[in-house]
């Protein structure tokens, strides 16, 4: 009985996950479109590693997830850059953001998904020194971090 909740409750983690990237996907409320633009993604990955296309996605969420954000604030006519903490869920949430607007840039929206995952689970590509800037800037402004009123 235990085994069964187990998976059971491991492929609604999965479902929920492919959900929000067909969220992300979709173009102008067509979800079937984003469905078979995340398909196709993860047969072409499948082809190039000859890996478990699954597999290479959630390695290469778990190398773009970025454990802290940061938010502007203005106070006395200077913006002050304020770190803080993410959840689970919002690291999940801007690691496909940065993964779905980099790729959507160009044209060939498949081709430049599947690319990106690529580069994300090799630690390589733009995504990552988009999230090591994150990181130097909330560093270089820790001294703001007990400001975090919001």
């Amino acid at each position: 009985m235990e085994l069964k909740k187990f998976k059971f409750k491991q492929s609604l983690k999965k479902i929920k996950l492919k959900v929000k990237i067909y969220n992300y996907l979709t173009l102008n409320g067509n979800k079937e479109l984003s469905e078979k633009i995340f398909r196709n993604c993860l047969k072409k990955i499948q082809k190039t590693t000859k890996k478990n296309s699954e597999l290479v996605f959630k390695v290469a969420l778990r190398n773009i997830t970025t454990p802290i954000s940061t938010v502007t604030k203005k106070q006395r006519k200077k913006q002050i850059v304020i770190p803080f903490f993410l959840r689970k869920e919002m690291r999940i949430y801007l690691a496909i953001k940065f993964i779905v607007t980099v790729s959507k840039i160009n044209y060939n929206i498949t081709h430049n998904l599947s690319k990106q995952i690529l580069e994300g689970s090799n630690n390589k590509g733009s995504l990552k020194n988009k999230i090591k800037e994150l990181n130097q800037k909330s560093f270089s402004n820790k001294n703001f971090a007990h400001y975090r009123w919001f």
